[in-house]
């Protein structure tokens, strides 16, 4: 067992530890860290003139900037290798956990590459921002580009319709989705927009065979509600609604089934359910046929329809159950299993959740899931906490069974997923006209989950990581340059947008280098994409040289950009476990836990 022994581990035990971790604050012998130079560079935003010495970064091809992203990553190398044994080790425990194939029979869609329903031509994303279509058999070189995406800060995924008839293409920022979509012939390359982007709305859209869209959204609905549109006419002043969610339900998804049952999916106090409607009478969504789950944080994903059987398709998971195939009968109203995917000496009932309610500095209540393994369940302050949020701002569901999080749990740490997305306890929508969360009530929210949880016991101040992916590490970044002191380790993963490049309006944005300030800092490691396939990389390279300046501390700041893992003999690690690996390996070596 690679966990701490529960025979061994006592109180006492946690209380030197904690002197442990004092002293060791994830440091080891380094040599200096990159210095990024400075040109002085002014620009203008929201009327207020902000010096930005980093822009040069901006032009990432640049030999200077490969130069410095080439010295970052050399430098966390060498703080990686001085923890290699502990990085092996988690490796370890995560092949013998997920066993020699990461490969199950969940098969998902793969967002930047598909074929199209006849074999003839494969669709994908090239450097992140072009579209472009392959027919089967010709170059490379003649593949056509059917839609560029100029704008910073957004990504674009592709995927075909459930009648196989069309191809979306989808942008997405942290603050807006926008929708195209061309016939999956591909005798026309030109796509047609479904509905421009606006602040704070969001819409999924599909088809399922008739001559109409069915459109997921939260237009004027901030519990989402179901919408037709006409293909000739696809916008939002068009749009029909076919069902609008109120009250503490939240529709997080949908699909038709053999054009005969309407399938919605839904969430309530953080846990998922789903209703199946006749279409062939008039449907309600009150009504219909009822699947519900216990677990919170639990996602729902619509998984194929058995017309011959009658049978619905459901994969479940949820933060402690790994993910499992339901099948669900209509006529005999029966749930059973079909498969679930097996992690190796995992137990569900050693582990316990439950959802704390924190009362925010706006009045509101939020709710706050925590994960722990039962073993460890103290409430004394000395356990370490990885805090994090949900990473993605629109439909997306929460989070799913992680099993690098077995590693976190089976060493004492609580994991705790605050809700700062802008929905209260009651599902109801804390945003603003935009339809956004400010930033300054997002990462007002964080610090104030972090407070709570120090205050209950659940851990202390300065044992807290903090850990942000996608659009969540604005709010993490922030919280942490306000409050820097409640943290012990941070962790930044490629974020949604682009902190520093994007900041056009002052009400939702907050300006880095306006706030930044001459302060310790917690240890930290950004991690980046590469920007030749994400531009929002640049982003946290410059928050990177930005931290170095500002950083009063001997603490630890690394940086990982793109793929540019070490592949020295002692770090060699499975390709699929090597970031994990390194992110477990940095927090553990913060907390002084080396094994």
């Amino acid at each position: 067992m690679h966990s701490l022994n529960k025979t061994v581990v006592s109180q006492s035990y946690l209380l030197v530890l904690l002197g442990i971790i004092s002293l060791v604050s994830c440091r080891h012998a380094m040599p200096d860290p990159p210095i990024a130079k400075e040109v002085r560079y002014t620009d203008t935003l929201s009327g207020k003139i902000r010096q930005d010495p980093y822009h040069w970064m901006e032009n990432y091809n640049d030999t200077a900037v490969v130069n410095y992203i080439l010295a970052e990553n050399k430098y966390t190398d060498e703080y990686m290798s001085g923890i290699s044994g502990l990085q092996q080790l988690i490796c370890k425990e995560l092949t013998e956990r997920n066993g020699d194939s990461e490969v199950t029979k969940e098969q998902l869609n793969d967002p930047n590459s598909c074929l199209s329903p006849d074999g003839k031509f494969r669709v994908y994303v090239k450097n992140g921002r072009e579209v472009r279509v392959h027919q089967i058999g010709k170059s490379v070189s003649d593949d056509p580009v059917i839609y560029t995406e100029t704008r910073s800060g957004f990504t674009i995924s592709i995927a075909f319709s459930a009648s196989k008839k069309f191809l979306f293409i989808r942008s997405q920022s942290q603050n807006m989705t926008e929708t195209r979509f061309l016939q999956a012939g591909f005798l026309n390359l030109k796509p047609v927009l479904i509905q421009t982007g606006e602040n704070g709305l969001y819409y999924l859209a599909d088809h399922y065979g008739d001559d109409y869209f069915w459109i997921l959204t939260n237009k004027k609905a901030p519990n989402g509600k179901l919408v037709q549109a006409k293909i000739s006419h696809p916008g939002a002043d068009f749009w029909i609604p076919a069902v609008v969610y109120h009250d503490s339900t939240i529709l997080k998804g949908f699909s038709v089934m053999n054009k005969k049952y309407l399938l919605l999916l839904e969430q309530k106090s953080l846990k998922a359910s789903a209703r199946i409607v006749d279409l062939t009478a008039i449907y309600d969504p009150t009504k219909g046929q009822k699947i519900g789950f216990n677990d919170p944080e639990g996602e729902l994903v619509f998984a194929g329809f058995e017309a011959e059987t009658g049978k619905v398709l459901l994969r479940y998971s949820s933060v402690v159950t790994p993910s499992t195939l339901y099948t669900y009968d209509l006529k005999a109203n029966k749930l059973g299993i079909r498969w679930q995917v097996k992690i190796n000496g995992y137990k569900k009932e050693n582990y316990g959740t439950s959802i704390a309610r924190v009362k925010t500095r706006d009045g509101s209540f939020i709710p706050v899931t925590l994960i722990f393994h039962k073993d460890f369940e103290k409430r004394d302050g000395t356990n370490p906490l990885l805090l994090t949020t949900p990473d993605c701002p629109d439909f997306a569901g929460h989070p799913k069974f992680n099993s690098s999080w077995i590693n976190l749990l089976d060493r004492g740490f609580y994991i705790a997923i605050a809700h700062v997305d802008g929905e209260n306890e009651n599902g109801h929508s804390r945003n603003d006209e935009s339809g956004l969360l400010p930033v300054n009530n997002a990462y007002g929210d964080f610090l104030d989950c972090a407070s709570f949880l120090i205050s209950q016991k659940y851990t202390s101040k300065g044992l807290i990581t903090g850990l942000g992916r996608a659009s969540g590490s604005n709010t993490v970044a922030t919280a942490i340059n306000s409050h820097p002191d409640l943290f012990k380790a941070v962790i930044l993963d490629k974020t949604l947008v682009d902190p520093l490049l994007n900041l056009k309006n002052s009400s939702l944005s907050f300006s880095f280098p306006d706030n930044f300030k001459k302060q310790p800092y917690p240890s930290m490691f950004l991690i980046a994409g590469d920007p030749d396939q994400n531009r929002n990389a640049i982003g946290l390279i410059k928050m990177t040289a930005l931290f170095r300046k500002y950083k009063t501390d001997k603490n630890v700041l690394i940086l990982r950009t793109g793929n540019t893992i070490s592949t020295k003999e002692e770090n060699v690690c499975e390709d699929r476990y090597r970031s994990f690996s390194e992110q477990l390996a940095f927090i553990f070596s913060c907390y002084g836990l080396e094994k």
